[in-house]
């Protein structure tokens, strides 16, 4: 809720200044990133919750406190990576223009 509520100021804030118009923003756009960024963001909390739940389990026996923070890398490594294909899934299925920009922005395209 913050992260949206300094996005939505800074909107503002530029708009007044005249640097951004609200009215070329393309809506359709920004509410498959909203769609996007939503359910990567469901997921990588399910699943996030599902590893620590296992690890939790797992590591019951082992009392090597080095043991903790390495599941928390593999979860931290996991998340990000199930974020990002999920967000560039729904991207790619809902026709969206942002796949094909980042694509090109870093030369693969």
């Amino acid at each position: 809720m913050g992260i949206a509520l300094q996005t939505l100021t800074i909107a503002v804030l530029l708009h007044q200044r005249r640097m951004v118009s609200l009215a070329s923003l393309e809506y359709t756009e920004m509410g498959r990133c909203l769609l996007a960024a939503s359910a990567g963001g469901t997921g990588t909390v399910l699943l996030a919750w599902g590893l620590a739940h296992l690890s939790h389990h797992l590591l019951a026996l082992a009392t090597l406190h080095h043991a903790r923070s390495l599941t928390d890398a593999v979860i931290l490594l996991a998340g990000i990576a199930v974020w990002t294909l999920i967000v560039w899934w729904i991207l790619e299925k809902s026709g969206s223009a942002l796949p094909r920009v980042v694509l090109r922005r870093i030369g693969l395209a």
